[in-house]
């Protein structure tokens, strides 16, 4: 028997696609609230959708994650429901490779090069 999935509200669905940007990027809710001036709890109470995303949260977190407001934004489930922005991984480069030498995918392994959070990421 499969377990019914609760429908996500709007603010969650967006709190799970900030979560994802932020995860392929490397940043935390501590760093993500100091880059949009906002406090680290209520990052936190966002990204779980507890407390409603602004519209200028919202511009401002895109702007952080060098990604699009609509890149972000849920669609809806036909049910009442959200969910979330479909999850595009984007390219990473290297800080010493920006003349396209060393590319890879967020987070995998290419030879012995291994991606890390210290990268430079852009999503898609």
């Amino acid at each position: 028997m499969t377990a019914k999935r609760p429908q996500l509200s709007a603010d969650e669905a967006i709190g799970i696609a900030v979560n994802q940007a932020m995860f392929l990027q490397g940043i935390s809710r501590t760093k993500l609230a100091n880059l949009v001036g906002l406090s680290q709890p209520s990052i936190s109470l966002k990204l779980r959708g507890k407390v409603t995303w602004s519209v200028t949260d919202l511009l401002k977190v895109a702007a952080a994650l060098e990604t699009t407001p609509e890149d972000l934004l849920p669609n809806t489930d036909g049910k009442g429901g959200w969910i979330p922005a479909p999850f595009t991984p984007g390219i990473c480069e290297s800080p010493r490779s920006r003349g396209g030498i060393t590319r890879a995918t967020c987070g995998n392994r290419t030879h012995d090069l291994f991606i890390t959070s210290e990268s430079l990421c852009r999503l898609s």
